[in-house]
């Protein structure tokens, strides 16, 4: 899907909190949790990515409908 990006949550010591934030073009980026901030996967390749989770597709379709979706793993 052009344009839908992947964030991670890291932490102040830039460690990853598991959380990762999927974020849909023109959508204001929700806050990170308290002392962390959101880091773009530049790698990340939503088409990729429906190849290989089978849970993706749902979380993909909630990306589009409400602009971001928040989850702890794929």
């Amino acid at each position: 899907m052009p344009g839908v990006a992947r964030f991670f949550e890291v932490d102040a010591f830039g460690r990853r909190t598991g959380r990762q934030l999927l974020l849909k073009p023109g959508t204001t980026m929700p806050q990170a949790a308290d002392n962390s901030t959101w880091s773009a996967d530049q790698q990340f390749s939503a088409a990729d990515e429906l190849m290989k989770s089978s849970g993706f597709k749902q979380v993909l379709a909630s990306v589009l409908k409400n602009g971001f979706e928040i989850v702890t793993a794929l």
